[in-house]
């Protein structure tokens, strides 16, 4: 029976990062028959596992075993810039297993964003660091009004431009111009949306 090499060619079980290889070789004066059979003096290991060498020379048999793991490098990944809208809050997560720590030095699980700016989380293991941004904008809830009532003469109109803090609205008949024109007696609607909310308003025309 074999017995354990006194020296080895494999060293200690070993931890590569992914895409990383590691050529092993023996002395000039051993023969090897490696774990998958080859009997080259150098043996290239790319992938996890256990792994065995059988030296042997004029004096006898020996063996090495080592065991490789292989580890992912970092990903740090905030997804794509987003925002909040006033009053509210955003919850930023870390899930990984990695060392991590947020752009204010803290390392929970979570982090809170409250206002507008750019945050970011570093994620590092023995492969390497990576950092990930994440652009935050606070959007504020729609507003949009009307007058509270008009009243026109008989033959007269009149143009009515929402006070809005949108860009884009929708009046009562289905129209998305930036004015409306009055010409007799109606109730005119406009409604206006965003990522917070809804807002509408109203008016009655009354022609005289």
């Amino acid at each position: 029976e074999a017995e354990d090499a006194p020296f080895s060619p494999f060293g200690a079980d070993t931890v590569l990062c992914v895409g990383e290889t590691w050529d092993i070789k023996v002395p000039d004066n051993w023969m090897a028959l490696w774990s998958d059979g080859s009997t080259a003096s150098e043996f290239v290991i790319d992938e996890a596992g256990t792994y065995t060498v059988m030296l042997s020379n004029d004096c006898g048999e020996l063996r090495d075993t080592v065991e490789v793991q292989y580890v992912e490098p970092p990903i740090a990944d905030l997804g794509p810039d987003t925002a909040f809208c006033t009053g509210g809050m955003l919850e930023l997560t870390y899930s990984g297993s990695d060392d991590w720590e947020w752009s204010d030095g803290s390392s929970d699980r979570s982090f809170t964003v409250q206002s507008a700016g750019i945050y970011y989380i570093q994620v590092a293991n023995s492969c390497g660091e990576r950092r990930d941004s994440i652009t935050v904008e606070e959007d504020v809830p729609p507003m949009i009004a009307l007058p509270d009532s008009l009243s026109l003469c008989e033959g007269d109109s009149e143009t009515i431009t929402p006070t809005t803090n949108q860009d884009y609205w929708t009046w009562s008949d289905g129209s998305d111009a930036p004015s409306y024109v009055i010409t007799g007696s109606e109730q005119v609607w406009v409604v206006t949306t965003n990522t917070c909310g809804q807002a509408s308003d109203s008016t009655q025309v009354v022609v005289r």
